[in-house]
């Protein structure tokens, strides 16, 4: 494997993981507001 390749793949992980981090973020908050309103 070349080495172009593997900080490719470690930044696509790394971008995934981030987006999918921001998105329970975002859906907790949301929850949050929700309960708030209430």
């Amino acid at each position: 494997m070349r080495f172009g390749a593997v900080i490719t793949k470690y930044l696509k992980q790394t971008i995934l993981n981030y987006s999918d981090w921001l998105w329970k973020k975002y859906q907790l908050d949301k929850i949050k507001n929700i309960r708030e309103h209430i």
